[in-house]
């Protein structure tokens, strides 16, 4: 497949000032002579340390080897809920973290396998097609970062060989991130270098000719542990379920950090991610679900192919002005790029009355270039007593969308023979486009302890986005060629009091905004206000004896300024308004040292409230009203079988909509699916594994993808029984 045509440099395609902002970000987080309490005759509160199990220190550089997620399910402190050193339960809205524990023990490797843990997160696309964005209170969350930097430029699944753990913050979470969908924050934290020199090999194999392998290497690179390093890689390939449709993968990821004085730490990380598929997965036509269709069936062609390839740098510097203030900087260049030529399915009417389905055959030369930077301050003081943690930040982000999409004969198909074997087309350049967005962002935050126990949390944020867009085919087209500048201010506030040791209670409001259409689009009415978020949670979190963390939240949410279009007169305007509001339990159990418990349950009622097109108190689609998730796993830990894991988990998802109800409104059914797990580690160097995901080989359907605002969606089907077996090997 052609290349894209343009390949302008990164640095040469940013703006002129933006180099020397990055070097005074990063001067600015230089060891510095430690500032004096501003009143001499209280002295402030020193930043606590990180801590878990009890008062230890964890290291200030490299993976702890005691940390929490390690041995069970159980994290209690995150970064992602409040962009500094608190604990979890003193942030007003839920968070989950799926720890590296779940996550090995699973094997998961998509987005999907991961979001199966997490009350009301349900996916909306197959895993095959690499994008997958869940959705999460209802609503679907595009808003995903990498060790808490934005990351939208990589739309393919996050590679999940190199994470230690994924945290999500639930709800709007514009007070502390920008622009963002109002269902939450997804934060992808990578795994750190180890504090001694490993070496650590994996093989698998599976279900689907799947076969793979990885490297891992850590290494001490000073005697004082001052400078450590660690390098991932691996390799995989697969033959997916549905007919004429292979994946093959390779990763690797650097990460270097060092801590070159004892209140100084850098890091800098660089990751590479290459995806390379045959065939398209677009689902099967939501008319034709009952009518015996193999759940293999594919309508695209067999020439279709698509490239991915990510590549990024990262460097973060934190430096401890003193005992409470701290500043810390951190710098993102990404590149990402992919070339396509597929067909992409649909149908009309017509088609649904003579059992034919519809390709539209598409050519797409994409290159996306980003560049952010996010620098805060950090400290603790009293005011008339009270004990006040106060967080302070900027974040700069530019990037530039180039993108050529070309067009074919529209031709159609059997429903229940498809021909596959149709000629590739001659291409129409359609689409010629340059797509600039820059944001600019400030917020502060403050967390005050009022009383013993209860705790106020208040942020603001406020953001400009410019967007501009340029298509060179059709010069003309308001659409196409466009700029906007939106501004919001976002807001959070909220309680939280621990009545008894492990039971706090919380309570918060917050807002977010995004600006419509997409990564290439300014939209319909781009000079229109944004899409407004506002999000009222309370809730409970328990920690108990460190066995027993839940999080029982009960939330209402909504989402205003939807662009919407009277079927009648023609008009577009934002009136749209969208509810959820649900209840949802996130739990770990430490059942006994050697028996681990994890618990999901969401109820969502999730419906359009105002619209111009679709009726009103329809169900949002891909959103069922139950849900749930349990997993459970056993080590004996001595006799006979010491060394053996047993376990297995439930996965419930109740009906759905498919899409939005205009003039009819399809369903997809409620299922259950069932998977086994089994490991064995005769020695702490070595460990043999086995998986098997739905084990009673149930067909059901994920979600409708992209097609959730037509009449005529397409389902993408579940994969059928899969098993999936790894060594792993440490030296």
């Amino acid at each position: 497949m052609a290349a894209p045509r343009k390949k302008t440099p990164l640095l040469h395609a940013l703006p002129p000032a933006l180099p020397a902002l990055g070097s005074l970000a990063l001067l600015a987080a230089l060891p510095a002579q430690a500032q004096a309490p501003l009143d001499p005759g209280e002295a402030p509160d020193a930043i606590p340390t990180v801590t878990v199990e009890g008062q230890r220190e964890a290291p200030l550089i490299g993976h702890d080897p005691e940390g929490e997620g390690l041995r069970d399910y159980r994290v209690t402190h995150t970064s992602t809920g409040a962009k500094m050193d608190v604990d979890d339960k003193e942030v007003p809205q839920a968070i989950v973290t799926l720890p590296q524990r779940l996550l090995e023990e699973q094997q998961a490797t998509t987005i999907n396998d991961a979001f199966r843990n997490v009350a009301g997160a349900q996916a909306t696309q197959s895993a095959l097609q690499g994008a997958q964005w869940p959705i999460l209170r209802g609503f679907e969350t595009r808003n995903f970062y990498k060790d808490g930097m934005r990351d939208d430029a990589f739309d393919r699944s996050p590679w999940l060989g190199n994470v230690e753990r994924i945290e999500v913050l639930k709800g709007p979470a514009s007070v502390l991130y920008g622009d963002g969908n109002p269902g939450g924050a997804i934060n992808v934290v990578s795994k750190k270098p180890l504090q001694e020199t490993t070496v650590t090999g994996s093989l698998w194999g599976g279900t689907g000719a799947e076969v793979g392998g990885s490297g891992d290497l850590s290494a001490r690179l000073t005697d004082d542990g001052r400078a450590l390093m660690r390098l991932i890689a691996d390799a995989d390939r697969k033959d997916a379920f549905v007919d004429h449709f292979d994946t093959y993968s390779r990763h690797l990821s650097g990460q270097f950090q060092a801590q070159p004085g004892d209140r100084t730490t850098v890091t800098v990380a660089s990751e590479y991610r290459m995806r390379h598929q045959n065939g398209n997965d677009f689902g099967l036509p939501a008319y034709a679900l009952g009518s015996g269709l193999s759940r293999s069936t594919s309508y695209d062609a067999d020439w279709s192919e698509r490239r991915d390839i990510g590549l990024n740098l990262s460097s973060r510097v934190t430096h401890a002005l003193d005992d409470t203030w701290k500043i810390s900087s951190g710098l993102l260049l990404n590149q990402y790029s992919f070339s396509q030529e597929l067909t992409s399915t649909s149908y009309t009417s017509a088609d649904m009355a003579a059992n034919r389905v519809r390709r539209t055959p598409n050519k797409t030369d994409s290159l996306t270039r980003e560049v952010l930077s996010d620098t805060n301050l950090e400290g603790r003081f009293k005011v008339m007593g009270l004990s006040n943690q106060v967080l302070g930040g900027v974040e700069y982000a530019y990037g530039v969308v180039e993108r050529d999409v070309y067009g074919g004969t529209v031709t159609t198909t059997s429903l229940f023979t498809p021909d596959t074997s149709f000629a590739k087309p001659s291409w129409t350049h359609t689409w010629d486009q340059t797509f600039t967005t820059q944001r600019v962002g400030t917020y502060a935050q403050d967390l005050i302890e009022v009383l013993p126990g209860l705790k106020l949390m208040g942020g603001l944020r406020y953001d400009a986005v410019r967007r501009e867009s340029d298509d060179e085919v059709q010069p003309t087209s308001t659409a196409r060629n466009a700029t906007t500048i939106d501004h919001a201010f976002s807001k959070r506030l909220g309680l939280s009091y621990e009545a008894w040791p492990g039971v706090t209670f919380y309570g918060g409001w917050s807002r977010s905004f995004v600006p419509p259409g997409t990564s290439v689009s300014v939209g319909t009415l781009p000079q229109a206000d944004p899409e407004m978020g506002e999000q009222l949670e309370s809730g409970i979190k328990l920690d108990i004896g460190e066995a027993f963390t839940a999080t029982a939240a009960f939330y209402h949410l909504t989402r205003e300024n939807v662009r919407t279009t009277n079927s009648v007169t023609g008009i577009t305007s934002i009136t749209g308004e969208q509810r959820s509001r649900g209840v949802e339990l996130d739990a770990t159990w430490k059942i006994t040292p050697e028996w681990n418990m994890l618990i999901a349950y969401a109820y969502t009622d999730a419906v359009v409230t105002k619209d111009d097109t679709y009726e009103t108190w329809s169900r949002l689609p891909n959103v069922p009203t139950h849900s749930g998730r349990l997993w459970s796993m056993y080590t004996f830990s001595e006799g006979p079988a010491a060394g053996i894991s047993l376990g297995g988990g439930l996965t419930y998802v109740g009906e759905r909509a498919a899409n939005l109800k205009r003039n009819v409104q399809y369903s997809m059914p409620g299922y259950t699916t069932v998977d086994l797990a089994a490991a064995y580690q005769p020695t702490e160097r070595v460990r043999l594994s086995l998986n098997a995901n739905n084990i009673l080989d149930k067909r059901y359907y994920i979600g409708s993808g992209t097609w959730q605002t037509t009449d005529t969606p397409m389902i993408n089907v579940g994969e059928p029984m899969s098993v999936i077996g790894r060594v792993q090997i440490t030296f």
